[in-house]
C-alpha cells in the first residue's frame, strides 16, 4: 500500500501521477453495459453493408435505455442514457426506424444527431463533451469512420485522431462507446471476409 509521504513525493515528481501501480488500480469485476457483450469502454461492431448493423445498434440502444435484456437474452445491469450519432441518415428516415423499434417513449434518455442536424460535429465537440459529462451515457457511433476525417479509412495513422477522441469521451464520462464499422467488401484480391479483414 502507498502511504501519504510516497504519494506526495510522486506528486512532486510530476510524471508519476500519470501512472498507477498495482496497489493504486481499481479492484473488482469488469463492468458491462450489456453483460458478456459490451464492457465499459470502447467496443466495435463490424459487418458488411446492408447486414443490419444499424438495427443491431438500435436494439442495443433500446436495451440500454430500458434496462431490458439485449436481444431478449443478455442482461443490462442498469439502464443508461444513450447518445446516438448517425451521420449516414436523415432525420425523417431515422425517426421512422425509431418508431419501428418502439423507441418513441425513451424521452430524454435517448438523444441523437443525424445528418439533417449535421451529425459530423467531431467527437471533440464542446456540445458533445458537455452532454457526456452531464449524462454519463453510452455513445453509439453509426458509423465510426465518418468521425475520423481520414482520407484512407484503413490508415492507422490517419485514424489515430478518432481513437484519441473516443478515449476523450470515456475520460469525459461516457460509460462506453459502441462504434459501428463497415467491413471491407469482397474484391478480386480478397474474395471473402476473413478473421483478419
Amino acid at each position: 500500500m502507498v502511504d501519504a509521504s510516497q504519494l506526495e513525493a510522486r506528486k512532486a515528481i510530476g510524471w508519476r501521477s500519470a501512472f498507477k501501480s498495482y496497489d493504486e488500480m481499481e479492484t473488482g469485476e469488469t463492468q458491462f453495459l450489456v453483460n458478456n457483450v459490451f464492457p465499459f469502454g470502447i467496443n466495435f461492431v463490424a459487418g458488411l453493408s446492408d447486414t443490419g448493423k444499424t438495427w443491431f445498434a438500435l436494439s442495443a440502444a433500446k436495451a440500454l435505455v430500458s434496462g431490458k435484456p439485449f436481444l431478449g437474452r443478455f442482461v443490462v445491469p442498469a439502464p443508461l442514457p444513450v447518445i446516438y450519432l448517425v451521420p449516414e441518415s436523415g432525420e425523417r428516415p431515422f425517426r421512422a426506424r425509431l418508431e419501428k423499434m418502439h423507441m418513441t417513449m425513451a424521452g430524454e434518455s435517448f438523444i441523437c444527431r443525424t445528418m439533417h442536424s449535421g451529425a459530423i460535429i467531431g467527437l471533440g465537440s464542446p456540445a458533445l463533451l458537455e452532454a457526456v459529462r452531464i449524462m454519463k451515457p453510452a455513445v453509439i457511433l453509426d458509423t465510426a469512420i465518418r468521425f475520423s476525417g481520414a482520407n484512407d479509412e484503413n490508415s492507422a495513422a490517419q485514424n489515430r485522431v478518432l481513437a484519441l477522441e473516443m478515449f476523450a469521451l470515456i475520460t469525459a464520462g461516457a460509460r462506453g462507446i459502441i462504434a459501428i464499422h463497415h467491413s471491407p467488401k469482397a474484391t478480386a484480391n480478397q474474395p471473402e471476409m476473413t478473421l483478419e479483414t
